[in-house]
């Protein structure tokens, strides 16, 4: 079973990542019990103030230090005489705070609030001492206190701890993010050229080197693939050359030595087949090419008069024609310019145009091949008089996707496949490629291709 690691990978970065964020949670909270713990607090403060406390029967002193302790806890002090309630010495008490308890009065304020002051109480020489904190500084709970600085720094700590997390997860979430997109990107890339075809082995992504292994194995199969379609192709097509020879020299011989009607019709047939096959088997072969992610064109210079007079001459020797008359014409300013161009596929590009014509007009017609110049283009006009094609048949000669839909051999002829592709070899020349008709007037191709750069 295939496993992708990355995924397992990352679940580990991810884990790590949280027990190392934990640690320093606990790091930082451990830090502040301890630095807590090390304050003095509230008990601390009153413990230490009864020792600076001088009592006596019926008066009480607070030594200086004990003064300056209770000013820097914001303590005031309170002395009650056991027996009658009654206040016998007092430090900075509060004018609201009253002289006078019974047993119930300091029942209350022993465990809550006196005066809405937080108090703490302690007994000596049966003597009440009330300790009385700023209504700001400390909260009195029934069995507990808090002091609002403590309180006040574990909120703090709380939204750090916080923020700090939320960053920390933000950087992870960014980092990771960006580092998926980094390494996914160029096998994206890779995946979304495949069916062209890889230029190179993609590089190895730490984690993803499996994902990267199999598109590498993909690009490898898929070039193998086409290229055995291609040499597959150009094998069927060489062996249906060698007979196809055969039949159409033979049919030529024995053509030209009969005079009757009826053999030379039925000969004429089996050359306008056989040359149909020929067209058909050399349109395999450039499809073939054309659809392999390795094509590239070969280009060279080519003088543009002499060219075409030779593609015309090889068509009209293929004596087949005989109900068509054809016409060449040029501008005398393209003698001597020239184009670059792979001459096997313009060719091609020129006999599928002309045999169409044949093809859809048994009958005959007139073909006009005209050469024009347009500054740095040079226009090839190819039309014919004869039957013309039905606008939804125009429009699919446009619709590149349908090659591939539509390539079967017994619809060859049906859906115009050698057009198609004469389309596309124009554009790989970095031309373009118009059709005009109208039934029952006329067909009309017109190819523009870029005249080499020394000519203009």
């Amino acid at each position: 079973m295939f496993k992708l690691r990355v995924i397992t990978q990352f679940i580990r970065r991810f884990i790590v990542s949280i027990i190392v964020m934990s640690i320093i949670n606990v790091f930082i909270l451990g830090f502040f019990v301890f630095s807590q713990a090390n304050q003095t607090n509230v008990m601390d403060t009153v413990n230490n103030l009864v020792k600076q406390l001088d009592i006596s029967s019926n008066s009480a002193k607070l030594s200086n230090f004990g003064k300056k302790l209770a000013n820097s806890k914001e303590v005031w002090i309170m002395i009650l005489d056991s027996d009658s309630g009654e206040e016998i010495y007092d430090y900075k008490k509060p004018s609201e705070v009253p002289t006078q308890y019974n047993l119930a009065d300091v029942a209350k304020f022993t465990r809550y609030y006196l005066n809405d002051y937080p108090v703490f109480v302690q007994i000596v020489n049966n003597k009440i001492l009330v300790f009385g904190f700023s209504k700001d500084r400390v909260f009195r709970f029934p069995f507990d206190y808090y002091e609002k600085s403590d309180l006040h720094g574990l909120f703090i700590l709380a939204f750090f701890l916080l923020g700090m997390n939320c960053l920390y997860l933000l950087i992870i979430y960014t980092y990771s993010t960006r580092l998926v997109q980094r390494k996914i990107t160029p096998l994206v890339l890779a995946i979304k050229k495949l069916p062209e075809g890889l230029s190179g082995s993609v590089s190895t992504q730490d984690e993803l080197k499996q994902l990267t292994e199999a598109i590498n194995i993909a690009d490898k199969k898929l070039k193998e693939g086409e290229l055995f379609k291609e040499n597959w192709i150009s094998g069927i097509a060489h062996d249906i050359k060698t007979p196809l020879s055969v039949i159409t020299s033979n049919a030529s011989l024995i053509r030209s030595d009969t005079v009757d009607k009826n053999q030379l019709r039925r000969l004429r047939s089996i050359l306008n087949e056989s040359y149909y096959i020929q067209n058909t088997v050399n349109d395999l072969n450039i499809f073939a090419r054309l659809t392999n992610s390795q094509f590239t064109l070969k280009l060279e210079s080519v003088k543009i008069i002499p060219f075409f007079k030779e593609i015309i001459i090889q068509i009209i020797n293929q004596e087949v024609w005989e109900n068509i008359n054809f016409s060449f014409e040029f501008d005398d300013e393209l003698q001597n310019s020239k184009i670059s161009i792979e001459k096997n596929l313009i060719s091609r590009v020129v006999h599928n145009i002309i045999y169409n014509s044949i093809l859809h007009n048994p009958e005959g017609c007139n073909v006009n091949i005209s050469l024009h110049r347009d500054k740095e283009f040079l226009i090839i006009t190819i039309e014919d008089d004869g039957i013309g094609i039905a606008n939804d048949k125009l429009l699919s000669i446009y619709d590149s996707n349908k090659i591939i839909e539509e390539f079967d051999i017994s619809g060859i002829r049906r859906h115009g496949m050698g057009l198609k592709i004469s389309k596309q070899i124009i554009e790989v020349h970095e031309g373009t490629f118009k059709v005009e008709s109208k039934e029952n007037q006329f067909f009309k191709v017109i190819i523009n291709l870029p005249l080499e750069h020394d000519n203009y």
